[in-house]
């Protein structure tokens, strides 16, 4: 669907979407649910896009009343249903871009589409032939089908999650393709690179992969009255808008339900497409650092690509401040390629803070979906580790986050002195030290400044370094029963969310009914000793008050920086908390002055990226704006955010700022896996900080609607825990579902320990390059 035609897309406008998809390494589309337009298949002969053609045959009103499969029993419908699978085919047979027929959609099973096949088959014994509404027993489908019923030359169940691709592998010898998976709804696909492991197993050949749903969001632009001429002609001033935003009978009821596509409405690309282009990728790369700083590069091709010809390996080392160092290319030919250069003369002195080896696969010339120099594959290798994985720990035993030393000079570094701390008020204090100075009232740091006097933190948005527990819920966290159902049960819904399993209620709806959107923060006691304060203070429950957390900070200043030890424990005797599928966050809150808006950090990045989706997001040195870290989601919602941060520092253009430092005391989180293990205290295999840093908390229903002021106050969040974004699959009927494995366990008693080092920064004091090696 195009935002400005809708479905009436000129061709420029197809073969543009089609060169884009292939610019991502797609190789393949399933037309959904219907034929596409004559021009579309003649397109992808000449692109190279392989297409799953699908009969016009859907009728999801016969579920609505338990009969899905009347109209393929049916006698009467028998020759509406041959009709248009055999004017599918007729139609496109002759397309060499076709490789397979599809019966339909959600049309469950019977006779007729028995029939159906019988005729594809008889007609055309070069294309297999796949449907996904029946199911393995063979007999008609009640409600959804599995894709294991014998009419399908393959199986192609409709989202399955990763543990029932390892399955279907053991149980069918038929090839395995997902007919749709990873609902690319809003901030989405997740776990998107347990589903590769299992496409690309050689213990599993019969996965071979599968179709996300879908490719662009459903967004229109539409006018009140033919021929608009100024803004107040069109719906929301010619802005994008979703179901029920175009007057009455628009779809409301399926709201922003039609935003589920990997690109927005005007084809630009949400993180989630890196992901698939990485993992999709037709080529890997190996690389290695011997003792005699030999560097070895192993290319190697994989499937849909049969060689590496036509493609040129470029490499850049950089070092951990974010400076290249050496760099080289080369052209490459048949199946692997392989590389040698001595970095000798730039590791006699360790670089600091590690080495990492960015590769890349390049065009050589011009192809027809992509320009010369047009990246293919791409990879990011640590070869000297450092103290990226290692560091310091401030307590014995296996720390999983150590805390990392940033690359300061001397003067931010060591700076002389010991804090001297004042009684200034009734609870209130003031430190003063030899790089900072900061003011405390009521347990809270309300005033952070650097040296020269200037102000880091900003009240405008409430208390300015504080807990944080609830995010801006993305479209799967909104997902459940209370969201989807008939307006009637919505109006029970009070009722019925405190009567039904959680897992049939949104993850919203749980946090909100336990009072953690609007939570507060309540300090019980406040005491000193020295230049450190010990604060015990409790998380409580929006409009109830009931206790859900019990948090203990404890605050040492010293001479250059403020250390911050916190310690977050669920309340024993809240059994809401306890109730929960997962929380949100767990995490500190700092509210920074408006120009602090470039964000340097060591972790996952560039692009937005979470715990279950950073596969294509390397750890490096990154920075930003925090204007191009947001993501223009349709509905807004968490976004922007970074994983595995090890430290992040909020600068203006002088190089004025916050430098923040975070170490994890808990134990490692659990291994990633595709059985899919249990919620822990943190995602499986989060291994630093997930940090976000914008100017709003997403309240709006339009990313339109969104302020873009750049005198509001920076929101930083820094959280030990943060859950994933979900859209993994499981169930047909809940498509949203996230994987276990990424949610946060509220009832382990255990808790949450992290640590927290802020170091105000003076122009020059943080020794990085200018421009990070992802740009």
């Amino acid at each position: 669907m195009s935002p400005n035609h809708g479905k009436a897309i000129p061709e420029a406008d197809i073969r543009a979407d089609l060169a884009l998809l292939k610019q991502n390494n797609f190789n393949a589309v399933r037309c959904a649910h219907c034929p596409n337009a004559p021009a579309f298949y003649r397109l992808c002969d000449d692109l190279g896009m392989l297409v799953v053609d699908e009969a016009n045959v859907e009728n999801h009103g016969f579920a609505m009343v338990a009969g899905l499969s009347t109209p393929m029993c049916s006698p009467l419908y028998k020759g509406a249903v041959l009709g248009r699978t055999q004017a599918m085919f007729q139609r496109t047979k002759n397309h060499t871009c076709v490789i397979a027929w599809s019966l339909g959609n959600e049309a469950g099973m019977g006779p007729n589409q028995q029939a159906c096949a019988d005729w594809l088959r008889e007609c055309d014994s070069t294309r297999f032939v796949q449907y996904e509404s029946g199911e393995k027993h063979g007999d008609a489908t009640l409600f959804m089908g599995d894709g294991r019923h014998p009419v399908s030359d393959i199986v192609c169940p409709m989202y399955a999650d990763p543990a029932s691709c390892v399955t279907l592998a053991k149980e069918e010898s038929r090839p395995v393709i997902l007919c749709e998976y990873s609902h690319a709804m809003g901030n989405s696909n997740g776990a998107l690179h347990l589903f590769y492991r299992a496409f690309r197993s050689e213990s599993m050949p019969t996965v071979q992969g599968g179709f996300i749903w879908d490719f662009a969001d459903q967004g229109l632009r539409v006018p009140r009255k033919p021929f608009p001429k100024g803004k107040s002609d069109w719906f929301l001033e010619g802005q994008l808008g979703y179901g029920g935003d175009f007057g009455p009978h628009t779809g409301k009821e399926d709201s922003f339900f039609c935003c589920n596509g990997l690109f927005t409405p005007d084809r630009g690309l949400k993180p989630a497409v890196a992901e698939c282009k990485y993992l999709m990728q037709p080529a890997t790369f190996e690389a290695s650092l011997d003792d005699g700083y030999l560097m070895n590069i192993t290319a190697c091709v994989r499937l849909p690509r049969r060689s590496l010809d036509g493609l040129c390996m470029k490499w850049a080392a950089n070092d951990g401040q974010g400076r290249v160092f050496a760099e080289g290319s080369k052209s490459m030919s048949g199946t692997i390629c392989q590389l040698r250069a001595s970095l000798a003369e730039f590791l006699q002195v360790p670089p600091t803070g590690g080495v990492f080896l960015r590769l890349r696969a390049e065009l050589e010339s011009d192809a027809v979906f992509a320009p010369k120099g047009h990246i293919v594959a791409q990879e990011t290798v640590t070869l000297m580790p450092s103290a990226i994985l290692h560091g310091t720990s401030s307590k014995s035993g296996n720390v999983v986050c150590p805390l990392v030393q940033p690359p300061l000079r001397a003067a931010a570094a060591s700076p002389a002195g010991e804090p001297n701390v004042q009684n200034i008020g009734k609870d209130e204090c003031r430190v003063d030290a030899a790089g900072y100075s900061a003011r405390i009232c009521k347990g809270e740091i309300v005033s952070l400044r650097g040296r020269s006097g200037y102000e880091l933190l900003s009240d405008r948005h409430g208390s300015a370094l504080g807990h944080a527990f609830w995010r801006a819920p993305t479209d799967n966290d909104r997902c459940g029963i209370d969201l989807l159902a008939p307006g009637p049960i919505k109006k029970l819904m009070p009722v019925l969310a405190k009567l039904l399993p959680q897992e049939h209620i949104s993850f919203a709806r749980q946090w909100r009914d336990a009072g953690l959107e609007n939570g507060e923060v309540v300090v019980r006691e406040t005491v000193w000793e020295g230049a450190g304060m010990t604060v015990r203070a409790d998380f409580r429950a929006a409009g109830s008050h009931a206790r859900l957390f019990s948090i203990l900070t404890v605050a040492t200043f010293k001479a250059a920086n403020v250390h911050l030890q916190v310690t977050v424990l669920p309340a024993e005797d809240n059994k809401v908390i306890a109730r929960l599928q997962t929380l949100p966050r767990i995490g500190a809150r700092l509210i920074l002055q408006p120009s602090f808006s470039r964000m340097s950090w060591m972790g996952c990045g560039p692009h937005e990226c979470y715990p279950d989706r950073k596969a294509a997001a390397p750890m490096n040195l990154h920075q930003r704006q925090i204007e191009e870290l947001h993501v223009p989601y349709m509905v807004p919602s968490e976004s922007g955010g970074v994983t595995d941060v090890r430290w992040t520092a909020l600068q203006d253009s002088s190089g004025r700022g916050l430098l923040i430092q975070y170490e994890c005391q808990d134990a490692a989180s659990n291994e990633e896996s595709i059985a899919n293990a249990g919620a822990s205290l943190r995602p499986a295999g989060m291994r630093g900080a997930q940090v976000s840093a914008a100017r709003w908390t997403p309240h709006a229903k339009h990313d339109s609607e969104l302020p873009r002021a750049k005198d509001l106050p920076v929101v930083v969040h820094v959280d030990t825990a943060h859950c994933g974004v979900g859209g993994t699959g499981g169930a047909t009927e809940a498509v949203w579902r996230f994987y276990n494995q990424y949610l946060i366990n509220p009832s382990l008693r255990e808790g949450w320990n992290y640590n927290l080092v802020l170091t105000p920064l003076e122009p020059g004091e943080l020794d990085i390059s200018a421009s990070s090696p992802s740009q």
